[in-house]
């Protein structure tokens, strides 16, 4: 049994989705919510599922604000297209002797019986997959083993829920109009300006504490200066995953004008944290992996050395 940490952005849960999807023999989704951004990521590789013998179960919240009809729609005309697959939805919104179906749970079975289990936060939805910073564990082994079968369990549990339901067309036609009007309410919230004022106040006030919270007077110009201020800025945490820190690397670099090579983005900041961590040969010892696998999903906190860094090595 094998047991790994997705935590996200950067679309690794993405990559381990389509490819499982593309080889297995039978799959199972039970998730809160879905968008046609989302859905589109794994959309080929389902059908390639599809076309397979196994079966293919689906199961998600229809809320009225978040999860979007086209999504229904494409997958009802699936579920007549192909018999192997079930498809069942929940509707939750304002009905409260329902309780909120709200699980994030994905399973596929290759045709030796091996199983990936995924179990998190990631909703099927372009920032679930993409740009939240989720986590999600991520269980492989024996469709027997005991990790798997307590996934497996747990999925058909919440699939075999009674309150799911296949979705009609008399349902989705509904479901339609409730969605545009979810949508409608949202316009009106954003233009309200009392609240939009909070939201700028409040993102003023992180912005002031983060500044509070750096070394006085230093700027960033080099590649390594951006990734340090990354962690610096860190007030939250004491450690990044690396997927976290190229990002937010990134949206420092943005913030202060750097240009980079963006194509290589990613390769040339591990090179300059494998450099300059604790124990490696060389650098500024600026960094110490924490956890995961180094070089390609580690997690790095800042050294005493990193801590007091003012861009100059």
């Amino acid at each position: 049994m094998e047991l790994a940490i997705s935590m996200g952005p950067g679309g690794e849960l993405l990559d381990i989705l389509n490819s499982g999807f593309r080889e297995a023999d039978s799959l199972g989704i039970a998730v809160a919510y879905m968008t046609g951004g989302g859905f589109g990521k794994i959309e080929e590789s389902l059908e390639v599922a599809l076309a397979g013998e196994g079966s293919v179960q689906i199961a998600h919240a229809a809320d009225g604000a978040v999860t979007e009809p086209a999504v229904i729609r494409s997958l009802r005309n699936w579920n007549s297209r192909y018999p192997r697959m079930t498809y069942r939805v929940q509707f939750d919104r304002k009905m409260t002797d329902v309780p909120l179906f709200h699980p994030k749970i994905y399973w596929y079975e290759r045709s030796d019986r091996t199983t990936t289990c995924v179990i998190g936060s990631s909703n099927l939805t372009t920032s679930g997959l993409t740009r939240n910073i989720e986590a999600n564990a991520i269980i492989s082994g024996t469709r027997d083993s005991v990790p798997v079968r307590k996934c497996r369990a747990a999925f058909d549990l919440l699939f075999g829920g009674k309150d799911l339901f296949e979705p009609s067309d008399a349902f989705l036609q509904l479901y339609e109009q409730i969605h545009d009007r979810e949508k409608h309410q949202l316009v009106l919230r954003q233009r309200n300006n009392e609240l939009s004022n909070l939201y700028e106040a409040i993102g003023d006030q992180i912005a002031e504490e983060r500044k509070q919270n750096e070394p006085a007077g230093w700027k960033p110009k080099t590649q390594l200066d951006v990734i340090v201020l990354a962690l610096q800025r860190n007030v939250t945490n004491t450690k990044l995953h690396l997927d976290e820190i190229y990002v937010r690397a990134r949206q420092i670099a943005d913030e202060f004008g750097l240009e980079y090579d963006w194509s290589t983005w990613k390769n040339s900041v591990r090179g300059r944290i494998n450099v300059n961590t604790v124990g490696k040969v060389g650098g500024g010892k600026l960094f110490e992996r924490i956890g995961g696998e180094d070089s390609k999903s580690g997690i790095y906190g800042l050294s005493v050395a990193g801590r007091n860094y003012l861009g100059k090595l």
